[in-house]
């Protein structure tokens, strides 16, 4: 699939992420934020090898399928393209368009299609647009120089936003102070994490006991903190492995491991490799 040929015909690109490489046990493919600038031509119906997400944040326009009703799209609306699903959409004509979008694939995300989670509708609604173009924004890759690290950091992101949408379809509409709240969580957890403080710390930042922390963040995020704060140690300690020449005993230090012991078997859990196999691989 020449992806940025083929998905993204009639945009103007302000960023894209493109990797057209094979990977197991999924792979982010193609990813970008765009803007339209004039109404495409009228083609015919696209279909797609892999799985596509879109969240249009600004305009107005319409998504047609086979043997369905034309249905109109406004900002917030979402589009989970399934692989081999005929489909066409576009912008009214003079419509400011601009969406955040990634196209994926691969066994794990066969399994997420598979199963009753994923929303069955290719069309729906995320609210508010603020904060759902925030958490399109947060799995855009961040480092592209390692490919190994840039795939995996993206795979779970995309499942993590897979699994927001789920919740956020299937246990009800999560009021606007919940959103705001899991923002100013997650700051929280990014600020122990620096200041080597334990998980505790993080809900008394927010004036609340821990149990409450707790399972508010696993409610609204779909994760524990416990998860949350083990894939920022992990996506931070792949960046000091590669970027640094620092010893595994100062990093284990700065991430708030006890020694480089706990440090390289929490790491190896996390990654599938030991830091020392990481950085000898990717460096």
């Amino acid at each position: 699939m020449d992806a940025p040929d083929s998905f993204m015909y009639f945009l103007e690109i302000v960023s894209l992420y493109v990797n057209n490489g094979t990977s197991s046990p999924g792979l982010l493919s193609l990813a970008g934020v765009s803007q339209e600038r004039q109404n495409p031509p009228i083609l015919g119906m696209r279909v797609l090898d892999r799985f596509a997400l879109v969240f249009l944040y600004e305009g107005q326009g319409v998504l047609e399928q086979t043997d369905c009703r034309p249905e109109r799209l406004a900002p917030g609306s979402c589009l989970l393209i399934r692989p081999g699903i005929p489909h066409r959409y576009r912008p009214d004509p003079g419509s400011v368009w601009s969406e955040v979008f990634f196209v994926f694939g691969g066994p794990i995300f066969d399994a997420w299609g598979q199963s009753s989670w994923l929303p069955r509708p290719m069309h729906f609604l995320l609210a508010p647009v603020k904060y759902w173009l925030q958490a399109f924004l947060r799995c855009l890759p961040e480092d592209q120089k390692d490919p190994l690290q840039t795939t995996l950091e993206s795979v779970c992101r995309i499942q993590a936003l897979l699994a927001e949408i789920v919740l956020y379809r299937n246990k009800g509409r999560l009021h606007h102070e919940d959103r705001v709240w899991l923002d100013r969580a997650r700051d929280a957890i990014e600020r122990v994490l620096a200041e080597h403080r334990d998980l505790p710390a993080a809900a008394a930042y927010l004036h609340m006991p821990y149990d409450a922390f707790r399972k508010r963040f696993a409610r609204v995020s779909g994760r524990t903190p416990s998860s949350y704060l083990a894939t920022l140690r992990s996506d931070r300690a792949c960046r000091m492995l590669l970027e640094t020449t620092r010893t595994l005993s100062d990093i284990a230090e700065d991430l708030g491991y006890c020694d480089a012991f706990h440090f390289s078997k929490a790491f190896k859990k996390s990654v599938g490799s030991s830091p020392s196999h990481y950085r000898r691989d990717h460096a």
